[in-house]
């Protein structure tokens, strides 16, 4: 039994040498926590731009902003929640429970409806797609004119106008894709259980979330062209896991963990290259002492936006750096089972994870 433990440790040893030999590349921007007392990030276009929310006065969201381009300099939005960002700066999301879009950087807020509901996803020409009253929607170029797509759930939009979401079949959500401009509605099946797109880039690729018939929790997947086919990414040793951002290239971001209740112990993922990378075993974390980090987006630069704890305190950060080079040194580490006290931990301003966590995957 020693001798198999020792094997064990040293294969586990070298495993971790390796994958710290493969990402002395990686850098890591943290964008602090601007005029409040935690930031939070949401997702980052080809410039670099980054917009998210910032909290303050112990957990409630304050304003949200959108930097320049790489992560430097900032702008405050006065609005409760931004949720996605194009190549123009443009931003959607929701402020008072009415959604939004703003103009070139972040400026000016044009509200699209008087109605309770919420904006999620913009393209380059600004079509914007979201929720109003129960009812999904897409615009046209720039915001203007609202098409009802019906009871559905409304989450992304790539350039060509395809839209991704759920809708309800009479027995499970599943999640869907359309044609151009959102006409026509395809589902593209489950993992077993319930499904929901969250994100879909040009070539029509969805990811987002499934449930499957093994233990009820979600996995993250990913799609082929047009939403054809799911391939389930797993969990990396976890319970659970959820797709959040995808890029041109077909790389993948989100995070897995423990007890999806509380967001415990929670790993970033990158799907990659046809493998899932650890984010949070990455040198630039470990050394600094950051955890509980989750990456929300991508861009078609490999800059992946996220946010995690770092010194007890939330932060959003600019992760760059991946190469070919990493990617044909990388070695995988195994997630290790948190000990029992790890799920009492940091549960102060989950409240403020749940809001941005939970409502990508509800809205």
């Amino acid at each position: 039994m020693i001798r198999k433990t020792l094997q064990v440790v040293a294969v586990t040893v070298l495993l971790i040498a390796a994958s710290t030999t493969a990402n002395a590349a990686w850098t890591i921007r943290d964008l602090g926590i601007f005029d409040g007392d935690s930031s939070y990030a949401s997702a980052i276009n080809n410039s670099g731009q980054i917009v998210g929310i910032v909290g303050c006065c112990g957990g409630v969201v304050g304003h949200s902003y959108i930097t320049g381009p790489n992560g430097i300099g900032n702008s405050s939005i006065a609005a409760y929640e931004v949720r996605e960002v194009n190549d123009s700066g443009q931003v959607v999301g929701t402020n008072g429970s009415k959604p939004f879009f703003t103009g070139p950087d972040g400026v000016g807020i044009t509200y699209l409806s008087t109605g309770n509901g919420e904006a999620n996803d913009i393209n380059n020409s600004g079509q914007v797609v979201g929720n109003i009253s129960g009812h999904a929607f897409i615009t046209g170029p720039n915001g203007t004119g609202i098409t009802d797509l019906g009871e559905l759930r409304a989450n992304g939009i790539n350039n060509s106008g395809q839209v991704t979401g759920a809708f309800f079949d009479g027995a499970l959500n599943h999640a869907f894709i359309t044609d151009n401009d959102g006409v026509g509605i395809r589902d593209i099946g489950s993992l077993g259980g319930t499904s929901v797109g969250l994100k879909i880039n040009d070539s029509g690729q969805v990811t987002g979330l499934s449930t499957t018939e093994i233990n009820g929790f979600s996995h993250a997947f990913v799609t082929g062209t047009n939403g054809s086919g799911m391939i389930d990414l797993g969990t990396m040793g976890g319970d659970m896991s959820v797709a959040y951002g995808i890029n041109n290239l077909g790389e993948v971001v989100g995070y897995a963990g423990f007890r999806p209740e509380c967001f415990c112990s929670t790993d970033a993922f990158l799907y990659s290259h046809g493998m899932m990378v650890n984010l949070s075993r990455l040198e630039v974390f470990q050394s600094a002492g950051w955890t509980r980090i989750f990456a929300v987006d991508i861009n078609d630069h490999g800059q992946i936006a996220g946010f995690g704890t770092i010194g007890g305190v939330q932060h959003a950060f600019l992760l760059s750096g991946a190469d070919e080079e990493f990617f044909r040194t990388y070695v995988p580490v195994p997630v290790p089972i948190p000990e029992p006290q790890t799920y009492a931990m940091l549960l102060a301003g989950l409240a403020l994870l749940e809001v941005i966590a939970r409502n990508r995957v509800l809205a």
